[in-house]
């Protein structure tokens, strides 16, 4: 009797259940997924190849993957290089020709234009960049072109975002640096510099759910493009190891499993090797034992090219 009374309370609660899942089911419109769904359909496959991690906020990584990459140090620069080379065409109905072609050899004695080609670089690579304008007057205070003349001190210093200190583009008080403010970066957290004296270059803009971790800047362009660089990496490390097999030198060694088995029989063996590798080259001779064989197997490998293309 017990028995029987727990197996229909355990029917009846199931039942609830299933009546409870239907209701669900038909107020919010969803139902349970079913495991033997089609694979192509399933998130799954996304969800494993996912990093959920941005390589942006890791500066170490972009600094030395720059420095020691030629193939990265390329796919930062050249959009840069490109878009400036040749320098500017100048118009304006405010300045004349010889006004427009001083202005151009300023830019030229300066290196003005490299300036800019460096923030743009590091926007490209950091995710974030600048221009700093020091005219001599204090940093922290707004820049006033009016008070300048021909003799006015004037500098410009690229930077990237980690050189400045970016208040996060919200608003709150909560959620700004309250030591600096939204009107001001900090550079290297020493001089203070007002906002009209940095002119800053943003990388690619990310979505909301990763943009607070950005501080204010953008992502990376290395950001999108790790999955190409691997595939890279590893058809480069592929022919580099493969180089080193192309060539194979045989030894057949008479008595060679017999020595093996003896005291000191690998040692003998190894130094025998050694000897004779070291021969090989003597004016292109080979010396051997009568019952010794040496030949040399070149290997090919089929299909490389097509891999690194």
């Amino acid at each position: 009797m017990h028995f029987e009374s727990m197996n229909g309370l355990l029917k009846s609660q199931l039942a609830k259940q299933t009546q409870l899942n239907g209701l669900q089911d038909l107020v919010f419109g969803f139902q349970q997924p079913n495991p033997n769904g089609p694979a192509i359909n399933n998130t799954t496959t996304l969800e494993i190849n996912l990093r959920r991690y941005l390589i942006t906020v890791q500066r170490p990584t972009l600094n030395y993957l720059y420095q020691e990459n030629g193939l990265i140090r390329t796919f930062v620069d050249e959009p840069v290089d490109d878009a400036l080379r040749g320098g500017l065409d100048i118009e304006s109905d405010q300045l004349s020709t010889e006004d427009i072609q001083r202005l151009q050899e300023y830019l030229e004695e300066n290196e003005v234009l490299e300036v800019v080609k460096g923030a743009g670089k590091w926007a490209r690579l950091f995710g974030g960049g600048g221009v700093i304008v020091n005219n001599g007057q204090d940093p922290a205070t707004p820049l006033d072109i009016d008070s300048m003349d021909e003799k006015s001190p004037l500098i410009f210093y690229d930077c990237d975002r980690w050189e400045l200190t970016m208040p996060n583009d919200d608003k709150r008080p909560e959620t700004m640096y309250a030591a600096v403010g939204t009107d001001a970066f900090v550079y290297y957290n020493v001089a203070r510099l007002d906002r009209s004296r940095v002119l800053t270059l943003k990388g690619d803009q990310a979505p909301s759910l990763s943009r607070r971790m950005l501080m204010g800047w953008g992502l990376s362009v290395v950001e999108k493009a790790i999955r190409d660089i691997n595939e890279y990496i590893k058809a480069t490390n592929l022919v580099f190891e493969l180089l080193d097999e192309a060539k194979i030198d045989v030894f057949k060694i008479d008595g060679y499993t017999s020595a093996l088995a003896r005291p000191k029989g690998h040692e003998t063996i190894q130094r025998q090797i050694s000897m004779t590798n070291g021969m090989k080259n003597y004016l292109n001779a080979l010396v051997l034992d009568k019952e010794d064989e040496y030949e040399q197997k070149t290997l090919t490998f089929s299909g490389l090219a097509e891999m690194l293309r």
